[in-house]
């Protein structure tokens, strides 16, 4: 299988050809989803680079290496891993989904995504405006967000709707914002809109994805990964990475913080009566 192969060939491979290697074991679960220049965006390559690794492990191509993957996912003990119900060990629906949850959160914990959301931090903490976008229920986490980040006093503000930001919203991203990306899967047109946006105006850019390519060189990716693509999606991972920036931001400006959060209870007070 793939596990096998990466690992008789890794030695042989170059800096970047690592990269790939090791990317297509993370999401070896979603692979079957995404195209050679998605992989290369989680390496940091190119898709013919990710096509010629592909065949340094013994594959025809892309298409030869999701073949034989899902082989492996409905065989032996790959299968086995997505199997679940009451009469497999007692496990629920409700068991697996916290499980995926679980594993979700905990692959942040990785070095290079645990240095990924400091850097998101620091990105954030220099920022004048911060604005976060995103569609549909994502845009749920990005009112979330940008809630835990006003609290502590940062400003910031949302573009988002059922099918992704408007056209006025994008329009009024100026140079001087920092704008939070949430998306996940292929990148739709509101997402290379505001990608070619935020370029041509320069703007400073995060992204919160698990698979889109950086928008840029100087652009802060965090790879927040949403589960088995073979089952309902988690935000899990998500929303730890929003409430760890969180952390770190407060953290950066203790005084900006506990200023704000004293604003905030001087409110609730006189909401209150007292």
């Amino acid at each position: 299988g793939l596990q096998v192969r990466v690992e008789q060939t890794l030695d042989t491979l170059g800096p970047t050809g690592r990269r790939v290697a090791t990317a297509l074991l993370a999401e070896a679960d979603r692979l079957g989803f995404l195209t050679a220049a998605q992989i290369g965006g989680l390496a940091d390559t190119t898709d013919a680079t990710v096509v010629r690794t592909i065949q340094r492990l013994g594959y025809r191509g892309l298409a030869d290496l999701k073949r034989s993957l899902l082989v492996e996912l409905t065989t032996g003990d790959v299968a086995s891993r997505f199997a679940y119900g009451d009469d497999h060990e007692g496990h629920s629906a409700i068991d697996q989904h916290l499980a995926d949850a679980a594993s979700a959160v905990g692959r942040l914990q990785r070095p290079e995504i645990r240095i990924s959301i400091e850097n998101a931090a620091d990105r954030l903490h220099e920022a004048d405006r911060i604005v976060v976008v995103a569609a549909g229920p994502t845009g749920a986490v990005a009112e979330y967000a940008a809630a835990q980040w006003q609290r502590i006093g940062r400003d910031t503000r949302t573009a988002t709707g059922p099918a992704g930001p408007g056209a006025d919203d994008i329009a009024r991203i100026a140079p001087s914002d920092t704008v939070v990306l949430m998306a996940s899967g292929k990148p739709r047109r509101w997402a290379r809109t505001l990608v070619e946006t935020v370029t041509e105006r320069r703007v400073s850019t995060v992204v919160l994805t698990d698979s889109l390519p950086a928008p840029g060189p100087d652009a802060v990716v965090v790879r927040s990964g949403r589960g088995p693509v073979n089952r309902p999606a988690t935000h899990a991972a998500t929303l730890a990475a929003v409430e760890a920036i969180t952390a770190r931001l407060a953290e950066l400006d203790p005084d900006r913080t506990a200023a704000a959060l004293d604003r905030l209870t001087a409110s609730r007070r006189r909401l209150e009566g007292r």
